[in-house]
């Protein structure tokens, strides 16, 4: 299996024939070589002395240090462009630091998981099934942060102090609270259809994506076994909703 200046073309191996799964071992087994013997030893708080790889458009594909120890995992989509595998000694940016040390998805996806437990959805099924179907609908991993995050403020006692001292990036906040109703919402039409305004003239990319992850998934009426007239007509209310932000959504969510 061949790459061209450090580069994996996935899309390119798959249409090439090698499955999914050759081209992550292949990938895996090259990160792990490169990963051996190789100590974790942060100077300062904007440089990390370990080799990791991206795909392009920002998400980490494999990471991390765990108490000095290097874990190398991969996962990638066909649509992504080529993989890039970067050596020990790049300086990445503190936001890249936090995605990938600090605050990592994995993180996110354990506050969440603590957060939403014992608690069920309106179809009585685990409540954190619609967090984890929102998420992976979604791509990049600040933009998956926001969307498993979504309703942790909302609908538990967490808060956004207890998100930023735990280190959750700053985007990742921001977007939140776009999508978070306040404590004093009552659910009327003008704050509905206020909060869908806020986000469409924030530009916010990670709340714009975020929350048409969440309607696309609450629009799911089969989720409900015995759907009373009061669903159909939220049902609606978020296919409007809908409609407003398709323009805007980020090209892999139209459907």
């Amino acid at each position: 299996m061949k790459k061209l200046l450090g580069l994996y073309d996935v899309k390119k191996l798959i249409d090439e024939g090698h499955s999914r799964e050759d081209i992550s071992k292949a990938i895996f087994n090259d990160v792990q070589k490169q990963l051996k013997n190789i100590k974790i030893k942060p100077k300062k708080k904007e440089q990390v002395d370990f080799p990791r790889f991206f795909d392009l458009d920002g998400t980490p594909v494999k990471i991390t240090s765990i108490g000095g120890n290097v874990f190398a995992t991969t996962s990638f989509n066909t649509s992504l462009p080529p993989i890039k595998v970067i050596s020990e000694g790049t300086e990445i940016t503190e936001k890249e630091y936090s995605i990938l040390v600090v605050f990592p998805l994995s993180k996110a996806i354990e506050i969440a998981k603590s957060a939403h437990k014992g608690k069920f959805d309106k179809a009585v099924k685990p409540y954190i099934d619609h967090p984890f179907n929102v998420m992976n609908q979604l791509r990049g991993n600040l933009t998956k942060m926001t969307g498993v995050l979504h309703d942790v403020v909302e609908d538990t006692s967490t808060t956004f102090e207890d998100l930023e001292k735990m280190g959750c990036p700053e985007d990742v906040i921001k977007a939140l609270k776009l999508v978070t109703h306040p404590k004093d919402y009552r659910g009327t039409e003008a704050e509905y259809v206020g909060g869908i305004k806020a986000i469409v003239d924030s530009g916010n990319q990670l709340a714009i994506d975020v929350k048409y992850a969440d309607l696309t998934h609450n629009s799911d009426i089969s989720r409900i076994a015995n759907p009373q007239e009061e669903d159909f007509k939220r049902l609606e209310k978020y296919k409007k909703s809908m409609e407003i932000l398709k323009p805007l959504v980020s090209d892999y969510l139209k459907k």
